[in-house]
């Protein structure tokens, strides 16, 4: 069957056909461009594409047409009859129909016939933090497809699902990123580690060199989505400003991001947190007269959390 690294690229392309519709014309510049995201050799790119345009799929373009299709592998069970598919092809149907039922999760209108719309509603959807979209716009921006280029927009973009701990956001961002690759890479390598792909850290080792440890605050994000703090598919800028802040310490943060006391996290989220420390122990009142360390100026634009 499909290994780890080709199942994530072929998810991620199934959600931009998705997306873009009609407008995707060239649908082979599409592939390609998530193909070398997710560093598919050449060879097994063709093979995939090949099968990718087959009629069967080309024809099932939404989740209720993916449900209708299992509905009826299910009939010829109960009667013991075979349906003819191999398991690559099966395999396929499933990618493609997790990516539909995705799109259509978030309410995307599958098949808008105004271009401008189009973009417009991917764009919503990325600026509401829904980390998918984030790196299917990312990677359509930098490639200049469909929403025309802009390579700047495109990073901005990927680096807020690269933050997110996103793996398809990291693989996106190692390829189109190199300010931040030491970053990024040393976070991809302990995600992949952590779940188990060990050989997909090895093929990404391969092409971007040996990985370091991954920093604190990824981890304490790890600890975030675990305790349900924030959800792993929507961005999050108030918590990824506070957690990649080099402002505050560790212990600090922590204890501020998997608080429960909501109120402590909205104060100290307000906070100019590129410009001041907040020490482990303080007072409430410490706490909401906190002012910027001399020679900062409040306003600074946060560049790490992604906007």
């Amino acid at each position: 069957m499909f290994a780890y690294l080709t199942e994530i690229m072929l998810h991620s392309y199934f959600l931009a056909e998705a997306v873009t519709g009609r407008f995707a014309k060239d649908k082979r510049t599409l592939f390609t461009a998530f193909a070398r995201v997710f560093l598919l050799s050449d060879d097994e790119r063709e093979r995939l594409f090949t099968l990718v345009q087959s009629k069967q799929l080309a024809a099932m373009t939404s989740e209720q047409q993916y449900m209708q299709y299992r509905r009826l592998c299910q009939f010829y069970a109960l009667r013991a009859e075979k349906v003819e598919e191999d398991p690559e092809t099966e395999k396929l149907i499933d990618i493609k129909g997790s990516a539909l039922a995705l799109a259509e999760k978030y309410k995307f209108p599958m098949n808008e016939s105004v271009r401008n719309v189009a973009c417009e509603n991917l764009l919503s959807l990325a600026e509401s933090g829904c980390v998918p979209f984030l790196v299917v716009l990312g990677v359509l921006l930098c490639e200049g497809i469909v929403t025309g280029k802009d390579e700047a927009r495109g990073l901005q973009n990927l680096r807020k699902a690269a933050e997110w701990n996103s793996v398809e956001g990291l693989f996106a961002a190692l390829r189109y990123d190199g300010e931040n690759r030491e970053r990024d890479l040393a976070a991809l390598n302990g995600l992949l580690l952590r779940v188990g792909h060990a050989r997909t850290a090895a093929r990404v080792a391969e092409v971007y060199g040996e990985a370091s440890s991954a920093d604190e605050d990824r981890l304490l994000l790890e600890k975030a989505f675990a305790q349900g703090v924030v959800r792993r598919d929507v961005y999050s800028k108030a918590h990824a400003r506070l957690i990649y802040s080099e402002a505050v310490g560790e212990k600090d943060k922590e204890s501020i991001v998997l608080s429960p006391n909501k109120e402590l996290f909205a104060e100290a989220s307000a906070l100019p947190l590129k410009l001041s420390y907040i020490p482990a122990a303080f007072e409430r009142k410490e706490f909401l007269s906190a002012r910027p360390l001399a020679g900062g100026g409040a306003g600074e634009p946060d560049r790490r959390g992604g906007g």
